[in-house]
């Protein structure tokens, strides 16, 4: 292959086609706007490292008019040296497939982050011996992943990548020894982040990332010991964050599904904090437009555990439900005098609602029992789905119009309501019969 790149007569805007077998040989586009393809072939073509060092290279300029399409890229002899190193370069990269490559960092792709495109690539058994990104090192979000799959991956951090911007990508059983079983420093959307983990989180934790910006993704089903079974030191916006673990080793277990960061519109379900244990739900982190519903702590704070050292509202608009821990099965606020908890409904927790060891304001919310504070209600929220699986308000709802009447009005342009969702008076909760069948 490298021998029809090197030829003076293949200009830029050629196309190599690629035969099915397997080239032992490194591959380098030495600047061309050309694309080699063996996307065509009955079997894709297999590159694979003939000696230590990266299989392809793009280190001259190359633009995203130099394409590398349809390969399977491996290191069948364990020699070491990775995948594709891009450096000061901006190619296009897909339908490629890295298998079993291992590396210092960055095992399948180490890049400088000026802006490379990866589309519809697959990420397999891929290994970082000493630094970040098991599969991929990017230098900064400027490198865009679409519809890639990340699987088995494992690094020191990151166990799939670090840095990066990933569009409706797949990371699926990654693990790294420290932070971010799936992702570090990344910023992700509508991705879906799955059964990820982190073996020693006490030294970053998140299972299934660290440092991230997560946009309409579902975060399912990870592990961290320590910090963050499903994201640690993140902002997650829209999406889900479902069913992930953390667990005691160095230290006790804090946030079962977040931990220190900021969320907004996130459905919170499921996550469990075990052994010594704080925050099933999350661990000093930001809530604004949020449902926690069902998670669990062993010690306290079953949805919520907030102990940080600012006083700022902490929660707002959200909907903290059906939470159990062995005390505060809802909100547990150790923070600075301060902190507020506003517009937002307590209910059904166990053994209560609200514990705090130092004040926190509470104002306009729903609090089962009632609770002291201006604005507060305690009558039952009558939402959609009574456990808070739909935190819709039926008509008749007490929260209605009862929110903070300072606060900007709803979309209709009636006062602000209590809850995560203002009332809907076209919402269904459901599919239902409009009519019964008739003869005709």
């Amino acid at each position: 292959i490298q021998y029809g790149v090197d030829q003076p007569a293949t200009l830029d805007g050629d196309a190599l086609v690629v035969a099915s077998g397997t080239y032992a040989e490194t591959l380098d586009f030495r600047g061309k706007a050309i694309t080699v393809d063996g996307s065509a072939a009955a079997t894709l073509p297999v590159l694979d490292a003939p000696v230590p060092g990266r299989v392809v290279t793009f280190q001259t300029g190359e633009g995203p008019d130099s394409v590398l399409r349809g390969f399977v890229i491996t290191d069948s002899q364990g020699l070491g040296g990775g995948g594709v190193l891009v450096d000061g370069a901006t190619p296009t990269l897909a339908d490629l497939e890295f298998r079993g490559l291992e590396d210092l960092g960055g095992a399948a792709l180490l890049s400088s982050g000026d802006g490379t495109r990866v589309l519809r690539c697959v990420f397999e058994a891929n290994r970082a011996t000493v630094f970040a990104g098991g599969a991929v090192s990017s230098g900064s979000t400027s490198d865009v992943f679409e519809d890639c799959r990340f699987a088995g991956n494992v690094g020191a951090s990151g166990g799939a990548a670090s840095g990066g911007t990933f569009l409706r990508c797949t990371f699926v059983g990654n693990t790294a020894e420290k932070s971010g079983g799936a992702l570090g420093g990344a910023h992700a959307i509508e991705c879906v982040i799955a059964s990820n983990e982190v073996l020693h989180g006490s030294q970053g934790g998140g299972g299934g990332a660290r440092g991230c910006l997560l946009e309409y993704c579902t975060v399912i089903g990870n592990r961290s010991t320590d910090y963050g079974g499903g994201a640690a030191f993140s902002t997650v916006i829209g999406g889900e964050v479902l069913f992930n673990r953390c667990t005691p080793e160095l230290y006790s277990a804090r946030g079962g599904g977040l931990y220190l960061g900021t969320a907004e519109g996130v459905k919170i379900r499921g996550n469990r904090a075990t052994g010594t244990s704080f925050g099933g739900g999350v661990h000093d982190t930001i809530l604004v437009n949020c449902v926690l519903l069902g998670n669990r702590a062993k010690t306290g704070g079953g949805a919520y555990y907030f102990v940080g050292q600012d006083a700022h509202e902490v929660i707002a608009s959200s909907a903290i439900m059906g939470n159990v821990a062995t005390y505060a099965g809802g909100v547990h606020y150790s923070g600075k005098a301060g902190g507020s908890l506003s517009e937002s409904i307590v209910w059904g927790n166990a053994p209560t609602q609200i514990v705090m060891g130092s004040q926190l304001i509470v104002r306009y919310c729903c609090v089962e029992g009632g609770y002291s504070g201006t604005g507060n209600i305690g009558a039952d929220p009558l939402l959609f789905g009574s456990t808070g699986s739909d935190a819709h308000l039926l008509a008749g709802s007490p929260c209605i119009d009862a929110g903070d009447p300072s606060s900007p009005p709803d979309a209709d342009g009636s006062p602000a309501d209590i809850g995560p969702l203002p009332f809907d008076a076209a919402w269904m909760g459901g599919a239902f019969p409009y009519c019964g069948p008739k003869p005709t």
